[in-house]
């Protein structure tokens, strides 16, 4: 109704201007809104470039992905994009580079383009709960925008630096808790998408939106459909986390969590139940509980005091409460534990009123795998034997994700509510062929399982893993990407390799 879009109006505080967000003060478009525009744009730059890797041009933020001598053009327009696509042979898009995986190396034959340089946009469309920005924006922009008003989008991941696009067209995702059924709760990063516009190999632009053909096919796309221009993301009202943390870190810094990695291990699938979203951070090399995070979603609310009417238990299944912050926590800044905090800082790890910082001092090296929710205990299980031995490891982190209707999506299994992420960070200077080998034995422990990485980390997967993985999605997927794209413009040899047809 209209009272309630005026309440939310005079609630956001952006300022407009074509360089970007300089200053916080109320800006009124309630009037806009009563006259039946219900909409309004503010362009988001609210830090400069300081969140951006310095060397994004000749490689990823870890610097295992190279692409020394490839030219990377940078259009400022829409026009010039258009240019660039409609006449080059190759052309890969890369965005804040934090990908580890081949997936978005450049071609032989080919360039690259980054759309950070492209005209900035940020539209929130308060009626329909849905915001639109441009393929070049950051979770970070968008995260520090959407904080000044009475919005929200519903997860983030762990890292707010990675840009939008790159992050749902590698299925990037948050972490969800499971209601008392047993069913996840909340989707990847993905699952918030409700239209793109897409420049395609003529340079023609094209919408997908929710529920046409084939756009099953669009946003987790590894990059292979064309060149994203903007994404339309749904909303939610702002909501403020209750965070619980119990155990310790480092690991082994709480005597009393000592010998209990097995202990938590198996009560994970109990704790989850209990949340609507969790990470357990462990070092399998360490017969330590480590750190289990759970989070409550409740409504928004300004006073941090509310927390002490709702106090948490001060042990968790003989853990004690985490209260006090943790210094250098993964090579970023102070951890912030228990405690009630707005959904822009509390989703992720390392975000402070809205404003980004660490954890990309150390370059590490990632992989990732998930299984059904339903194989937890077990896949658990047969990744601390294989893991426990290893002494280069910085942390793993323990998630899980709920199914979509996305083809590619790595979380989502025909007979289950989701998948249960298992990531390990370990040390850059491993280099990427010894962190490979590696992925390649939890790969094999966790075969009968059925694993599938994560696009965006490393795996030794090859063709014939992703088609067992996949199957008849991956069929729909290649018929898609054959359709919009005939000649293969937007893809590189590791794709050509692995995933395409033959």
């Amino acid at each position: 109704d209209e009272e309630r879009l005026e309440k939310i109006a005079k609630s956001m505080v952006i300022a407009r201007g074509n360089k970007g967000l300089r200053h916080v003060g109320f800006f009124n478009i309630a009037e806009n809104i009563c006259r039946g525009r219900r909409s309004y744009t503010a362009y988001v730059y609210p830090w400069g470039e300081q969140d951006r890797h310095d060397s994004w041009e000749s490689s990823n933020w870890s610097g295992n992905q190279r692409w020394i001598g490839t030219e990377v053009l940078s259009p400022s327009s829409l026009i010039e994009l258009q240019e660039i696509v409609s006449t080059k042979h190759k052309v890969r898009a890369i965005g804040s580079t934090h990908s580890f995986s081949p997936l978005f190396q450049d071609s032989k034959d080919g360039i690259l383009v980054s759309l950070r340089k492209m005209p900035r946009r940020l539209d929130i469309n308060a009626a329909n709960y849905t915001i639109t920005v441009d393929a070049g924006t950051t979770y970070s922009e968008l995260c520090y925008a959407l904080s000044k008003t009475a919005f929200a989008i519903p997860m983030t991941a762990s890292l707010p630096q990675f840009g939008i696009v790159g992050g749902v067209a590698t299925a990037t995702h948050g972490s969800s808790g499971m209601d008392k059924a047993g069913n996840l709760k909340t989707g990847g990063l993905a699952t918030a998408v409700v239209a793109m516009d897409i420049v395609g190999p003529d340079g023609e632009i094209r919408r997908v939106s929710r529920g046409d053909e084939g756009f099953e096919a669009s946003v987790v796309s590894l990059g292979c459909v064309g060149i994203v221009v903007s994404v339309t993301l749904s909303l939610v009202d702002r909501f403020s986390v209750r965070q619980r943390v119990y155990g310790s870190w480092p690991p082994g810094d709480d005597e009393r969590c000592n010998g209990q990695l097995t202990s938590m291990l198996e009560f994970l699938p109990e704790a989850i139940q209990d949340c609507d979203a969790f990470s357990l951070f462990i070092d399998f090399s360490q017969d330590s509980s480590g750190m289990l995070v759970l989070k409550d979603f409740v409504p928004w609310e300004e006073n941090d005091n509310c927390f002490s009417l709702q106090s948490p238990a001060t042990s968790l299944n003989g853990l004690p409460l985490m209260t006090e912050p943790i210094t250098s926590f993964l090579e970023g800044s102070t951890y912030e534990t228990t405690g009630l905090g707005p959904w822009y800082d509390k989703l992720g790890c390392w975000t402070k009123d809205a404003i980004p910082f660490g954890p990309q001092e150390d370059a590490e090296l990632q992989f990732e795998h998930f299984v059904p929710i339903e194989h937890v205990a077990e896949a658990l299980e047969r990744t601390k034997i294989v893991s426990e031995h290893w002494k280069n490891i910085l942390y793993s982190e323990i998630r899980a994700v709920r199914s979509d209707n996305q083809l590619l999506s790595p979380y989502s299994f025909a007979s289950s509510s989701g998948g249960l992420g298992i990531s390990h960070g370990l040390r850059g200077e491993l280099g990427e062929a010894r962190v490979v080998e590696a992925a390649a034995v939890i790969e094999e422990g966790l075969e009968d399982l059925g694993p599938r990485p994560h696009w965006g980390k490393l795996s030794a997967f090859k063709r014939s893993d992703f088609e067992r993985a996949y199957g008849e999605k991956l069929v729909r997927f290649q018929e898609h990407r054959r359709i919009v794209d005939p000649n293969r413009k937007f893809t590189n040899s590791w794709i050509e390799e692995n995933i395409l047809e033959l």
